[in-house]
């Protein structure tokens, strides 16, 4: 697309979705694909600042009856009825073509693998000003893509849906770190999409995922599937170094520790939610460090024998065994009498009630922790620092 001066159709099938994008030599004019629908445009009003005037837009386009349709045809009759309800003018429609085309590239560019594809050749007038050039938008796209992969595989979509099913959770959230993200908008009973969220705040879907994530990871947030037909969209690719999964835990995982150098500290990580586990796994990627990711605690005590870690790292909600216990046994050994021990907990009454019994933890973490306050409790016990 980017290396050919081709002008015409390309007509994509994955998964039977079809994704039409229209080529002017270098450029990318315009795309759709087969599940768009009102919904996609509505959003693509939202991105574009149509505000208020978005409700009776829909309304009159669903009296007309193509709110159940979906596809390329449909797209083009949304704009043609838009254009005549709203008069936009030539850069107005320009401005939701590409809206709309960067709404389908979005999930163009993530599609894994090509059923069919075919080529049409046609002669295209499309504005000077509609488009992209393809070479740029695949770049940014790509950037984008370098954005999610951070949330691991918790976020897959910026068309999943948030929501509380706590009300003390959400007006702690509200009087939080949250609240210039106006909590608000997450109802208990609506479910609103990261996307919509981000474009009621006028920001980048991605930075309201990186302030709700470590939410999702504690249990405060929720997030449900895609409303159709978004559920039906490839999701975003997962970074190839955060995707392997946790397994069922019938053994301690390694996960570090290429080094073998006697500098590199073995750290032990108890805990049954395997998003905490992977959370801490992308933090402590590192060469200084041998990670080794515990979700059964029942079968952790003996093999803790044989790694000897440097630093341990407890859930004190652990199921099946108390995390205060399980460290309180650890302690009455020689072994680890010494062991520097990090307890871990997403309620703050826990870990002050702990904090009130026997000397057993050397530090406590709230969950979820960002990576700097990992590190720093961390290498206060390990390196000193």
């Amino acid at each position: 697309m980017s290396s050919f001066n081709y002008t015409g159709q390309l007509i994509i099938t994955s998964n039977d979705i079809i994704w039409r994008i229209d080529l002017e030599q270098t450029k990318i004019k315009s795309a759709s694909h087969s599940l768009q629908s009102i919904k996609n445009l509505e959003l693509c009003l939202y991105g574009l600042g149509y505000g208020e005037k978005i409700a009776k837009i829909i309304e009159k386009i669903v009296k007309n009856g193509l709110d159940k349709k979906k596809g390329n045809k449909i797209i083009e009759e949304l704009m043609e009825g838009l254009i005549r309800q709203e008069n936009l003018s030539s850069s107005q429609q320009i401005d939701l073509i590409n809206e709309l085309t960067k709404d389908t590239l979005e999930s163009f560019f993530s599609i894994k693998t090509v059923d069919h594809y075919i080529c049409e050749e046609k002669k295209y007038y499309f504005p000077l000003k509609q488009g992209f050039e393809s070479k740029y938008i695949l770049e940014y796209w790509e950037e984008k893509q370098k954005k999610w992969q951070q949330f691991n595989s918790l976020i897959l979509s910026p068309h999943q849906r948030i929501y509380c099913s706590n009300l003390q959770h959400l007006n702690k959230l509200i009087s939080a770190k949250f609240s210039h993200l106006s909590a608000k908008n997450i109802q208990i009973e609506e479910k609103i999409s990261i996307r919509k969220l981000s474009q009621l705040l006028n920001l980048e879907d991605w930075e309201v995922a990186t302030v709700i994530y470590p939410y999702l990871q504690s249990g405060v947030l929720q997030l449900e599937s895609p409303l159709p037909p978004f559920n039906k969209l490839p999701p975003f690719a997962p970074s190839d170094s955060l995707c392997h999964p946790i397994q069922p835990s019938n053994k301690i995982i390694k996960t570090q520790g290429i080094n073998n150098s006697n500098k590199c500290k073995k750290i032990v990580c108890i805990d049954d939610n395997e998003t905490t586990l992977n959370t801490v796994k992308a933090y402590l990627n590192s060469d200084e460090t041998h990670l080794y990711l515990v979700s059964d605690p029942k079968l952790a005590l003996n093999q803790l024998f044989e790694i000897k870690p440097d630093l341990l790292l407890v859930d004190i909600n652990l199921s099946g065994i108390n995390g205060y216990q399980f460290s309180k046994i650890l302690k009455t050994s020689s072994v680890f009498k010494h062991l520097p021990i990090i307890m871990m907990s997403s309620d703050h009454e826990k870990i002050n009630e702990v904090k009130t019994k026997e000397n057993v933890a050397n530090d406590f973490l709230p969950k979820p922790c960002d990576e700097t306050e990992l590190m720093t409790v961390i290498n206060k016990y390990l390196w000193q620092v």
